[in-house]
């Protein structure tokens, strides 16, 4: 028997909901940081005036993406394809990811400490050369995300960037020429054969500040005196 679209409705509803149970956000976080308004989400969760839209299902799961909840836009909407997962979080970026280092066991203690003092913390592993001088090719980077209006104050800035279209990318952050979009700009044209070097026009889910870079035998450009400042202001921890 086909089922009506008040059935339809509270399906989406009950899958919307199972995701924003595993992103652990409130509907107050998920407003804040990817511009869901409340009401709109609640109506999506209660099945509401319609609920879930094509278009809304698309920007949800744009934002559990950025919170590492891998999810189909056909799972959501239709119920149909695979399952949503996590991604895990604490050492998300430490598995094998085409590079020729692995980090030592220090680096992943601090990181796991960074982490536990900053809950919003984002780590990534650089995989080619296009950031030097700043990050070189297999450095273990972190920061601490923000979000919406909060990125314009990451211009001129190296940072980790979530995106949609590009995946995780650490770039500069420019001003866009549209409308809350920006250019992603490499630092190293040199190691561009096969990296674009300006990524025009991007929707950036959340960027990150690159404020602890973890580069073993070589000198830091980042020293630990701005390390430390910053993140005192975190209620961070001295990597030293």
């Amino acid at each position: 028997m086909e089922k009506t679209k008040s059935e339809l409705s509270q399906e989406r509803a009950n899958r919307l909901k199972c995701l924003r149970e595993m992103s652990g956000l409130s509907r107050d976080a998920i407003k804040d940081r990817y511009n869901i308004s409340r009401g709109t989400l609640q109506n999506w969760e209660s099945a509401r005036f319609g609920g879930l839209t094509a278009k809304g299902a698309t920007q949800f799961i744009r934002a559990m993406q950025a919170e590492g909840i891998v999810a189909s836009h056909d799972w959501l909407f239709h119920g149909i394809g695979v399952s949503p997962s996590m991604v895990p979080k604490n050492g998300q970026s430490l598995q094998k990811q085409e590079m020729s280092q692995t980090p030592k066991p220090q680096a992943i203690q601090e990181l796991v400490k960074f982490k536990a003092n900053n809950t919003d913390a984002i780590d990534l592993i650089a995989t080619d050369q296009s950031m030097w001088p700043i990050v070189h090719q297999d450095d273990l980077v972190t920061g601490i995300r923000v979000y919406r209006e909060a990125i314009n104050d990451l211009i001129e800035k190296v940072a980790i960037v979530q995106t949609h279209e590009h995946g995780t990318l650490i770039r500069k952050i420019l001003p866009g020429e549209m409308a809350n979009t920006y250019h992603l700009s490499v630092l190293n044209l040199e190691a561009c054969q096969n990296i674009t070097p300006i990524l025009f026009n991007v929707s950036i889910l959340s960027a990150a500040e690159v404020i602890w870079i973890r580069v073993g035998n070589r000198q830091p450009l980042i020293t630990s005196e701005t390390i430390q400042a910053h993140t005192e202001t975190h209620e961070s921890y001295d990597p030293a």
